[in-house]
């Protein structure tokens, strides 16, 4: 057992020097020390950490939220933008310069953050359709087709059934009949527009070129009697019959240029295949039609009055006035 002799030598030879050394008279107060250096880590200062209720993480789960749905508010090249007022929050539209284009505000959220973003996920929404409708009855205004006022001085100055002006959007436009017709879909009647407009510049110009020819007749088929004067008896009569030249064609000249300025005069005056009245029909259509695919509420049109006729009548029970008109 070597070890417990080691030990007790170890013992032994400690108290020996001590009992060699001299015994202090008095023992000396303890020298003053520093309290021993902590070993934990000192507490950090607090900071306040980015929480559920922030405003970049509310943002970022009302985006979420309203991918979920299908709201892209891309679509308008707007983007989200949420702020925080004390207890008031506040939702913005913002466009690619940052301005804000519309602002929705909510002044308390709820504490769960969930629900939080729901509240304002609800608000963004509502505020998005709002945005979209205005958006859109803007479009409809820069699209739509209008008639120029029948009730104007000049609506009906110098055109009949078949002469009108059309007009696109708030700016007033002036908007050709092809395009028109294009734009509703009606290319047949565009090609029936643009071959009466052939029509008519052929007619005058047939009647102008009739009516130069007939000219150049009447020039050159003049009769000459003056030689004829000379001759007497027979042989006078035989002249005169010689030089007189005859004037059918220059009236079938005259009759063609007529006819070709009259045709002409009438495609100018009614240059378009179908009447005002038909040309409205399809006008409402294709506004009806733009208005749908913008998603906006059709507008409610009283039934418009195309004849009214009023007639007097008398019988043997009373008389009166009858009405009819055609819608």
């Amino acid at each position: 057992m070597q070890r417990p002799g080691i030990s007790i030598l170890f013992v032994v030879a400690l108290a020996g020097a001590a009992a060699a050394q001299p015994a202090p008279t008095e023992p000396a107060p303890p020298a003053p020390t520093e309290p021993p250096a902590s070993t934990e880590p000192a507490p950090a200062a607090p900071s306040e950490p980015p929480g559920p209720m922030s405003a970049p993480s509310l943002e970022k789960r009302v985006g979420e939220a309203l991918a979920s749905r299908g709201v892209a508010l891309a679509r308008h090249n707007f983007a989200l933008r949420i702020e925080q007022s004390g207890e008031r929050w506040t939702a913005s539209l913002v466009d690619r310069n940052g301005r804000v284009a519309a602002s929705t505000h909510v002044d308390r959220l709820p504490d769960e953050p969930e629900a939080a973003a729901a509240a304002l996920t609800s608000a963004v929404v509502e505020l998005d359709a709002q945005v979209s409708q205005r958006v859109n009855e803007f479009k409809f205004k820069l699209l739509s087709v209008r008639f120029a006022p029948s009730y104007l001085a000049d609506a009906r100055l110098k055109r009949g059934t078949r002469q009108w002006q059309l007009y696109r959007g708030s700016r007033d436009q002036e908007l050709g009949s092809p395009e028109f017709y294009q734009m509703v879909g009606r290319d047949d009647l565009a090609q029936s527009y643009q071959h009466r407009r052939y029509a008519m510049y052929g007619a005058y110009l047939a009647g102008g070129v009739a009516f130069g020819t007939a000219a150049v007749l009447t020039v050159i088929n003049e009769s000459r009697y003056e030689p004829c004067n000379m001759i007497e008896g027979e042989g006078g009569l035989v002249c005169v019959n010689q030089q007189h030249h005859s004037l059918a064609p220059v009236i079938i000249a005259l009759a063609v240029g007529l006819v070709g300025v009259g045709v002409g005069t009438y495609y100018q005056r009614t240059p378009q295949p179908i009447d005002e009245d038909d040309a409205k029909s399809l006008a409402d259509a294709y506004n009806r039609e733009l208005r749908g695919k913008l998603g906006l509420t059709a507008e409610a049109h009283a039934p418009r009055l195309r004849d009214l006729a009023v007639a007097p009548y008398a019988g043997g029970s009373g008389a009166g006035v009858t009405v009819g008109a055609r819608f």
